[in-house]
């Protein structure tokens, strides 16, 4: 195989991406694109992925359309049934999923086969978003495992992250790094400080993922939509659908910004914004004060001061002029990922998975520093305490084991002088000893056909027992018969 499928999986969206040996990553799209919202629709021979299936979904057709996949795997009793199979729902992934590689091996393969005969060792790699559990990650694995594909692995998008970073000069890797992540509207804060595949302490608040005046701005158009459509279409969803137009309208230089949009369930809208309207409800915002207020926390729990990290702040949600201001006000060492940062981390996912030979092996790309680089913390922390939104890692999974050298052997001390004599005595050769002022020998074992050894200097024998196999006694002789009368 010279050829991987990649697909990487946040929770509420999916994406498809492949490379052949030789030539650049590609989209793999069929007919929405590549990226689609996770959304599905299952009926008799119709298995829909992205948005058409959110649409039945929001629209309340709920039976044959599933939406929160990671919510709902946890119900044992859910099912689905696609081609007359009835499914548990975790399997929903796997139809959609299975339904891409199939298009690939068809489209980009030109292979007229069916994907069953590629199962065994087709490439297929996963990455997964930071809202994504870890035991949800070996959940997807597994079902793909489990249903024959045995070439098949997730890669740590964060570590391929830090490593592009780490190339670029981007950051400086013997500092600490806070990386601020917005994702469905939540932000997610992690601290990484020597190794860079895992974070060592973790924070989620929610919905604080994206700049403030794109979510105020996303809630003003669906205000306007749905006064000017009547439509009464479920807000939250609706917010993160609207999030694309409202970095658009935010980039209009007008005092009304303004334009065509289109909601979830396909209706066009016209819909116009005054801007000192969004002015107005950014003096109220606490957001950017919830955010210090849990990177502060993160940095006591942690023993670090203020200006002994620095922020990363990743993606377009949140890698935004206004974050920077508002955060640098703090922090003075606040930068942002570049705009070629996707690009070039999924050059170097694929190229360490061609290196590997389109196989498994050990992962080798990694961030690391010697821990003397490290700056010294303010003074010793006391083990930090457990908490919901905090996770504490001790030791990344990627990395390679390093094995010690055995040390080196010792003289062995002499035994202990042994003054008593063994347990077991040597085996003797002669019979064991008599009880004293027996007049009988021991019991004989069963089967033996002569009598056990006598004792020396014993002046008479012990009458002896019968002997096992010899017959009853013998009658004594019949007296002689009288002599005859003459």
């Amino acid at each position: 195989m010279n050829y991987s499928v990649l697909v990487h999986i946040s929770k509420s969206f999916i994406s498809f991406w492949y490379q052949q040996q030789g030539a650049p990553f590609e989209p793999l799209a069929i007919k929405e694109g590549n990226v689609m919202p996770l959304y599905f629709y299952a009926k008799d021979n119709d298995f829909i992925l992205g948005s058409a299936a959110r649409e039945r979904f929001l629209n309340g057709e709920q039976v044959n359309a599933f939406g929160n996949y990671f919510e709902i795997i946890a119900n044992p009793a859910s099912y689905f049934t696609v081609y007359g199979n009835k499914k548990h729902v975790k399997f929903l992934l796997y139809y959609a999923v299975e339904q891409y590689l199939s298009h690939f091996l068809n489209t980009v393969l030109y292979k007229n086969e069916s994907i069953e005969g590629y199962r065994n060792n087709f490439p297929l790699r996963f990455t997964f978003s930071n809202d994504v559990a870890q035991k949800e990650r070996l959940l997807v694995e597994s079902i793909f495992k489990e249903s024959g594909y045995d070439n098949v692995e997730s890669l740590s998008y964060t570590q391929f992250l830090f490593s592009f970073l780490n190339n670029e000069n981007y950051f400086n890797p013997k500092v600490p790094v806070l990386l601020l992540s917005g994702l469905d509207g939540n932000l997610f804060i992690e601290l990484f400080l020597k190794s860079f595949i895992n974070s060592i302490s973790q924070a989620i608040i929610e919905e604080q993922g994206s700049d403030p005046r794109i979510k105020y701005m996303a809630k003003m158009i669906y205000d306007d939509a749905m006064a000017t459509s009547r439509l009464n279409l479920n807000l939250k969803n609706e917010l993160s659908h609207l999030l694309p137009y409202a970095k658009e309208f935010l980039l209009q230089d007008s005092a009304i910004p303004k334009g065509d949009i289109t909601l979830s369930d396909g209706t066009n809208c016209w819909v116009k914004i005054k801007r000192k309207d969004l002015d107005q409800l950014l003096i109220y915002d606490e957001g950017i004060s919830k955010i210090i207020k849990a990177i502060e926390k993160i940095l006591i729990e942690n023993a670090f001061q203020s200006n002994t990290v620095q922020i990363i702040l990743n993606g377009d949600a949140v890698n935004t002029q206004y974050f920077i201001d508002k955060l640098k006000e703090k922090y003075g060492n606040v930068i942002g990922t570049p705009s070629k940062t996707q690009n070039e981390v999924l050059k170097l996912l694929f190229q360490n998975i061609s290196d590997a030979g389109y196989q498994l092996k050990p992962n080798p790309i990694n961030v690391t520093i010697p821990a003397t680089e490290i700056p010294s913390r303010s003074t010793p922390p006391p083990p930090a305490p457990p908490s919901a939104s905090i996770r504490h890692v001790t030791e990344p999974p990627y990395q390679p084991i390093q094995v010690a050298p055995p040390p080196p052997s010792r003289p062995s001390p002499p035994p202990p002088k042994v003054t008593a004599p063994p347990l077991m005595p040597p085996r003797s050769t002669a019979p064991p000893p008599m009880p004293p002022r027996s007049t009988a020998p021991p019991p004989m074992p069963p089967k033996v056909t002569a009598p056990p050894p006598m004792p020396p200097k014993v002046t008479a024998p012990p009458p002896m027992p019968p002997r096992v196999n010899a017959g009853p006694p013998k009658p004594p002789p019949p007296p002689p018969p009288p002599p005859k009368k003459k």
